[in-house]
């Protein structure tokens, strides 16, 4: 075989190996609901959320690693599967503050997501999928608050 043969069977061999390889799923996924701290709707003595109460949804996803990660995406949702509260992908490489009220920051390999402000929310449920940068998607991973 000639050297040349030789070295692009290597680099293809090299490539299906390495384009083979599925993207780690993260190591840690949590799923919290909160009040508001302008929130004046609780007394020291209740223990569920009134329907006039501020309850913010975030996420703390501790990844196993952020090599060729791409996108988050995010379902939230009042039942189980539903994105009826929030559908949106955010862009690994691009954290900050969007219009919509949700935010993302990342730490390392530690993202946290704030998926908003909410009024009356007595319970949620949200999907999260990690995608990298060949389009690879992770199993969902579901969560529920309340």
């Amino acid at each position: 075989m000639k050297p040349s043969h030789l070295l692009a069977a290597m680099l293809l061999l090299f490539y299906v190996h390495a384009s083979a390889q599925d993207i780690l799923p993260a190591k840690r996924i949590d799923l919290m609901m909160e009040v508001a701290p302008n929130d004046v709707s609780l007394t020291s003595t209740d223990t569920t959320f009134s329907s006039t109460t501020s309850v913010i949804t975030k996420v703390i996803i501790v990844l196993q690693d952020t090599a060729n990660l791409s996108k988050i995406h995010v379902k939230l949702g009042s039942t189980s599967g539903a994105n009826n509260l929030l559908a949106k992908d955010f862009i690994y490489t691009t954290p900050g503050t969007y219009s919509d009220g949700t935010s993302y920051a990342r730490s390392g390999n530690v993202l946290y997501l704030n998926l908003g402000t909410r009024l009356g929310l007595q319970n949620c449920f949200a999907e999260i999928k990690l995608e990298d940068t060949f389009g690879r998607i992770t199993a969902p991973v579901n969560l529920s608050g309340n």
